[in-house]
């Protein structure tokens, strides 16, 4: 599934370089965020960070799971149709840390 989806976006596949700043969005069949191939993500949503619901299928990271107990992002219903191109995003995992990110669609 994730190199399927980084493939379509001309990415090689899995594993990446760690210096690697372009990834691809991962998505339920109705249209929920769930994560990107190889980080969880949050999207700034008032004065929020928002993080796909465990039930959408993301992967539980441990820094997601920090991140949530110490109040810094919730969880909740991100469709992809509410994304913006340009839109800064929050990107984490536990090998990377916490990044900012720009959406941009190819």
């Amino acid at each position: 599934m994730y190199n399927a989806a980084r493939a379509r976006a001309g990415l090689g596949p899995l594993p990446v370089p760690a210096d690697a700043h372009i990834d691809v969005l991962l998505y339920t069949p109705d249209d929920h965020v769930t994560e990107t191939s190889i980080r969880n993500i949050a999207f700034k949503r008032g004065n929020v960070w928002l993080t796909p619901r465990a039930k959408s299928g993301c992967l539980p990271g441990v820094v997601r799971q920090l991140l949530l107990s110490e109040g810094r992002i919730i969880e909740g219903d991100i469709s992809r149709s509410e994304l913006q191109a340009d839109e800064v995003v929050l990107t984490f995992n536990a090998v990377e840390g916490c990044y900012l990110a720009r959406l941009a669609f190819l």
